[in-house]
C-alpha cells in the first residue's frame, strides 16, 4: 500500500501547507521520539517526510487560529 507523505501533500495543497501549517509531529513508537516535519518559506519540506497513514494521530501547529479545521 502507498500512503501520502508530506513531500507529496505539498503541490496538492501549497496554499494551506504554507499559509497556514507551521509544522507537523507524530510519534514513532520504536524510536521513543517525535519526528518533525516543517514547510520553509517558500514552501520546501524542511524535516523528516513522514508517510502519512490512516489511523494514527499527528499534531499539526498552525500559523495562527484556524476555526472549523478539518
Amino acid at each position: 500500500m502507498v500512503y501520502l507523505t508530506l513531500k507529496r501533500l505539498i503541490p496538492r495543497a501549497i496554499i494551506i501547507v504554507t499559509e497556514q501549517i507551521k509544522y507537523l509531529q507524530r510519534y514513532v513508537l520504536d524510536k521513543g521520539a517525535f519526528e518533525t516535519a516543517g514547510f520553509g518559506l517558500e514552501g520546501q519540506l524542511v524535516g523528516v517526510d513522514f508517510p502519512i497513514v490512516p489511523g494514527e494521530g499527528y499534531f499539526i501547529f498552525m500559523k495562527q487560529e484556524v476555526l472549523d479545521f478539518q
